[in-house]
């Protein structure tokens, strides 16, 4: 007889005399068995009836050894994929039932040193980045290879190519791929000072009527975004892919890009997808445009502006000294700012004229090109002499005049 069988028998001979004598205290006195153990033994183990199933176990246990997630990303993929309502804490209490509370290989958290924020319209802000990558073939040799990625600080879309060689111009050709790919116009490209980020790159970016913006040196943070996506790229893609070739790699790179932008759940926007994240925005701002009352113009007209629009252009230039503001002091500056003046009255009456001719000469992408430096700090001057309108409320002053 085996020692499982000797501890069956005397289990059953407990049992037994349990219920020849009907007193549990004594058959606990007779044969040394604590009466929690009795009971146990009698009824079995005790199972609760809020008890995480098993088949929800595995799967949580699936998503941690495979994709490496955190208890709040199971939860998330659990309800969008399984249609499972669980809690981060249940997840947790299995993860380390399990021994699987802390992830190999992984570094403490830093102090955020960074103020955080974030864009609301899509299409301000778009970082641009590189990722260097090491392949390995079945024969056991390296393969580098580059992915060029672009994601928008709003909404988190992105964009993903890979290319054989880090030169700029394959940045370009990858800018006029993010163009092509965003559903949306794009103000800003903002980069670190890499050799594929520089002289070519800067003036296609600007000709494409977009603004490129450089990062300090040995500030990744400032690109922080992107730089969190290439390690998203690399614990939920790359420690699972097997490179073929290239053929193959760009394939499942594009299913990975598809997978991101409308099915994968996003920490920035609370299990959302980032084109789910992108539609609230968009009907958002649709929502506070239609209902945004609009402004009266006279109550934005300002004095200088009604005598401005009260004299004709040829005689600005004959206005006195004394007409102008205290801001000009020199006669030099006082005619830099009249000529201004004609400049901005001569520009609000002909610019619809103007963006006319210009609409028929120019493709669509160029007619949203940012102003220059030189432009921007000249406005600024004059906006300090004069305190000029937008160009819409003066146009608007315009079309107000010529109907009365």
């Amino acid at each position: 007889m085996t020692l499982d069988q000797r501890e069956i028998h005397r289990k059953k001979r407990i049992l037994e005399y349990a219920e020849r004598v009907g007193n549990i205290n004594k058959t606990c006195r007779y044969f040394g068995v604590a009466r929690s153990t009795f009971y146990l033994r009698r009824c079995g183990p005790h199972n609760h009836p809020n008890k995480t199933p098993d088949e929800v176990v595995e799967k949580i246990l699936h998503l941690r050894r495979t994709y490496h997630m955190g208890p709040i990303r199971i939860v998330w993929y659990l309800d969008r994929y399984h249609g499972i309502k669980t809690s981060d804490a249940t997840v947790y209490r299995v993860c380390k039932r399990h021994g699987l509370n802390r992830l190999p290989n992984r570094v403490g958290r830093r102090a955020v040193h960074t103020h955080r924020y974030e864009k609301q319209v899509p299409g301000h802000h778009v970082q641009v980045d590189v990722k260097f990558l090491t392949l390995k073939q079945k024969k056991g040799a390296s393969v580098r290879r580059y992915q060029y990625t672009a994601i928008d600080d709003a909404t988190r879309v992105r964009a993903l190519k890979i290319y054989r060689r880090h030169t700029q111009a394959n940045a370009i050709d990858f800018i006029n791929y993010v163009v092509d790919k965003f559903p949306f116009r794009i103000r800003t490209i903002r980069t670190d000072r890499g050799h594929e980020f520089q002289a070519l790159f800067h003036w296609h970016v600007a000709d494409l009527g977009m603004e490129h913006v450089y990062i300090k040196p040995r500030t990744p943070q400032l690109n922080g975004k992107v730089e969190r996506s290439h390690r998203t790229d690399k614990d939920e893609f790359y420690q699972l892919l097997t490179y073929r070739d290239d053929v193959d790699l760009n394939k499942k790179l594009l299913v990975w890009e598809r997978f991101y932008n409308f099915d994968r759940p996003h920490g920035a926007h609370g299990g959302k997808t980032p084109y789910e994240a992108l539609r609230e925005k968009l009907s958002f701002h649709c929502i506070q445009r239609q209902t945004t009352p609009p402004i009266p113009i006279g109550a934005l007209m300002s004095p200088l502006v009604r005598a401005l629009l009260k004299q004709p252009p040829h005689r600005l230039l004959s206005q006195p000294r004394s007409s102008l503001r205290n801001g000009a002091r020199s006669h030099r500056h006082c005619a830099r700012a009249r000529q201004r003046q004609v400049e901005l009255v001569h520009h609000v009456r002909d610019r619809p004229v103007l963006e006319q001719r210009h609409a028929e000469h120019q493709p669509h992408h160029l007619l949203c090109r940012q102003p220059s430096s030189s432009q921007r700090r000249r406005a600024c001057r004059t906006q300090r002499l004069f305190n000029p309108f937008p160009r819409e409320v003066l146009a608007k002053c315009i079309e107000l005049r010529r109907s009365t």
